[in-house]
């Protein structure tokens, strides 16, 4: 029997351990042990429940139908759970039923420099019948194909508000109909080819029409913008992702260049370079602050992210009705414990060490601190469903530690920490483990594997060039709905269902808010205090110089503070926009924080203020991975450690669509596990 190490419990690590023990007789196969650092699971995807029990995530989570991955092994996850009887009496037993709604829309904001006021352009995407999870992902080539039918459809709709409508009717037509026949008689690319070239005649038509008509209202504008940048995207899949050579489709062919630079070289003009539909790449992904120059993202990436996105099954986006954690992690874990997944939490791994035969042969752990119990138990229980606390659960922990842990405030969570650690422990080779998958993340190895590192150049470039960024996130709670505070559906273009506002605003650095108000209902507020209406925001945190040395125990402190400022700032130059009946007198354009919920007595709206959720997401495990231009080509895959008995995981690996997404972690936890046994087999 193999002992395996999994050090880190994010949902790769998670995943892989999943991949691991799902065959038949996995358990005379292997001995599976999850090391983790401080009291829960879930890596970015982490919740905990604070304060009325209240739901604190790293930031905002979503699936989008389009995550295959995710949605098979959560179908997955939530049947043997049921089928086991592990939480019968869980409100959550149907992930879709209970754990997640639908939410079709997505609101694009901008401020409109010629208008000089703020605009909106709403996106309905269509509900769809099969669910994800059911069926098999499409290619790449069908999803082009579906990708054009959307656009057809969007285009149509839009034809009886155009004063132009009616000359382009026929083209429009003539595009459905070749599209309709399949390229039936000719090849992938020469029907292609005559897709691309109807869609350049209606581009030229319209800017012709749009000369006529001057400055355009936005149903115009938007009809432009989505023909313009489905012309130039398709061209340029022609042009440089299309190989003749092989007759196949090659994206790494333009890896090396930035999105905006490489759809600008097929002639896109500044409508498109700089339209919110462009835009969208890099703050989808943290990367619109990367530079000052609008960010950068490997278009090779960018365009397999958006063709996946075209095959979305049954809602383009699915909220969680409880915390990422509560809804996705627990059940996970729950599942694993009892297939006999040992985990060991509080456990600090420290450092990995290589010997000359190629094998990690030892591991240093600081065990954080002392328990009182033989396994730790690391849930609580809020109104009948297993959730992750957001501190851990004294009462296991040694009294005299778990006091000083509560009087210092100390987060075991924190690299910058003051506190010592209770006991250095040495895994071993041949007695701890044999095989090892290291789900750390890409911030924390160059202390985790600093040896390996300084001995192993494709570790070293991928180091170097493979980089990450912090972002930072905040939850209001409020005593007023939306409605009541001035949002009003309709005026934003929001169907009556499944259209929780979604937003981007691009307006840095808090680009992205969410309505999550759907959590609400699990969380147990005072009745005075009740809130009506909760929102998410998260965006990237630029930091200008390097991070401290662990030994800064201040550092974390300062930089919430300073997120605390930022938001604030945000607010009060952006909230009355949304909502025009909450703001302040002090601040038109703000908001009055006196109508945040509070579970104390509160005297100003500072004060509320201060106690609302907010993370800085500095510490190195918490960044989010980017995809720049040429930085693919540095990853390594699960099974490129060099190392015989290393396998890798985590969303900065060579798992395919290299983006920082939770459908991307999963596949390289389970990529790791199909490396460990492709190795037995090869023995």
């Amino acid at each position: 029997m193999k002992k395996i190490a999994i050090l880190g419990g994010g949902m790769s690590a998670l995943a892989a351990a999943h991949s691991l023990s799902s065959g038949p007789n996995w358990k005379s196969a292997y001995d599976i042990t999850v090391y983790q650092l401080g009291w829960r699971l879930g890596g970015k995807t982490a919740t905990g429940r604070g304060p009325n029990n209240r739901i604190e995530e790293h930031g905002i989570h979503i699936l989008q139908g389009w995550y295959e991955t995710t949605f098979k092994l959560l179908r997955s996850v939530y049947a043997e759970r049921k089928a086991k009887g592990l939480d019968p009496n869980s409100p959550l037993q149907d992930l879709f039923a209970d754990g997640l709604q639908r939410n079709n829309t997505t609101l694009l904001t901008s401020f409109d420099q010629v208008e000089g006021k703020w605009v909106n352009w709403p996106m309905i995407f269509p509900s769809l019948t099969e669910l994800p999870g059911e069926g098999t992902p499409l290619t790449v080539e069908e999803e082009i194909t579906k990708g054009i039918e959307l656009l057809i459809e969007v285009l149509t709709g839009h034809l009886p508000k155009l004063p132009f409508g009616p000359i382009i009717q026929a083209l429009i037509d003539e595009l459905a109909k070749i599209v309709g026949t399949g390229g039936s008689g000719i090849t992938w690319l020469e029907h292609h080819q005559a897709v691309t070239r109807l869609l350049e005649k209606l581009f030229n038509i319209v800017v012709v029409e749009l000369e006529k008509i001057g400055r355009p209202d936005p149903t115009v504008h938007h009809f432009t913008l989505i023909l313009a940048f489905s012309y130039y995207t398709l061209l340029g899949i022609l042009n440089d992702v299309y190989d003749s050579k092989t007759d196949k489709l090659d994206f790494t062919r333009i890896d090396h260049l930035d999105f905006r630079e490489w759809i600008a070289s097929q002639g896109a003009p500044e409508l498109v370079t700089k339209s919110v539909m462009v835009q969208f790449f890099y703050t989808g992904t943290f990367s619109n602050l990367y530079n000052d120059t609008g960010g950068a993202i490997s278009a090779g990436v960018a365009l397999l992210f958006l063709l996946a996105s075209v095959g979305y099954k049954g809602s383009f986006v699915f909220q969680f009705v409880y915390g990422t954690g509560d809804t996705m992690v627990m059940p996970l874990y729950q599942v694993l414990k009892a297939r006999g997944i040992k985990f060991k939490f509080f456990q600090d791994v420290q450092r990995l060490y290589q010997i000359e035969s190629g094998d990690v042969e030892r591991i240093d752990v600081m065990e954080q601190v002392k328990l009182t119990v033989s396994d730790y138990d690391p849930t609580i229980t809020v109104n009948n469903l297993m959730c992750w606390p957001s501190v851990p659960n004294y009462n296991q922990i040694d009294p005299s530690q778990a006091a000083q842990l509560k009087a210092g405030d100390i987060d075991l969570e924190d690299p910058w920490t003051s506190w010592p650690g209770y006991k250095p422990i040495t895994l071993q080779k041949g007695v701890d483990f044999d095989d090892i998958i290291l789900g750390i993340p890409l911030g924390m190895l160059p202390t985790v594997c600093s040896e390996i590192i300084q001995a192993r150049k494709p570790w070293q470039d991928m180091i170097n060039n493979v980089k990450t960024t912090p972002t930072l996130s905040a939850q209001l709670w409020y005593l007023k709905t939306s409605e009541e505070m001035g949002f009003d559906k309709a005026l934003w273009g929001l169907p009556p269902t499944d259209s929780a506002p979604n937003v981007v605003t691009y307006q840095n650095p808090w680009y992205s808010w969410l309505d999550s108000s759907l959590a609400l209902k699990s969380e147990t507020w005072l009745p005075n205090q009740l809130p009506k209406f909760l929102a998410y925001y998260t965006g990237v945190l630029t930091i200008n110089k390097p991070l401290p040395p662990f030994s800064d125990h201040d550092y974390p402190k300062e930089q919430l503070k300073r997120v605390k400022e930022i938001f604030l700032q945000w607010l009060n130059d952006n909230s009355g926009w949304f909502w025009p009946k909450a703001t302040s007198l002090p601040y038109p354009t703000g908001l009055d924080l006196n109508i945040l919920a509070f579970d104390a007595a509160a005297n100003s709206g500072y004060e509320r203020f201060d106690n609302q959720f907010f993370r800085a997401n500095v510490r190195p495990s918490d960044h989010y991975t980017l995809n720049i231009p040429g930085s693919n080509r540095h990853r390594l895959k699960a099974n490129e450690s060099g190392l015989n008995n290393l396998w890798l995981c985590g969303d900065w690996i060579d798992f395919g669509i290299n983006i920082g997404y939770i459908d991307g972690a999963i596949m390289s936890g389970q990529q790791a596990a199909i490396a460990i046994a492709n190795s037995e087999q090869q023995q």
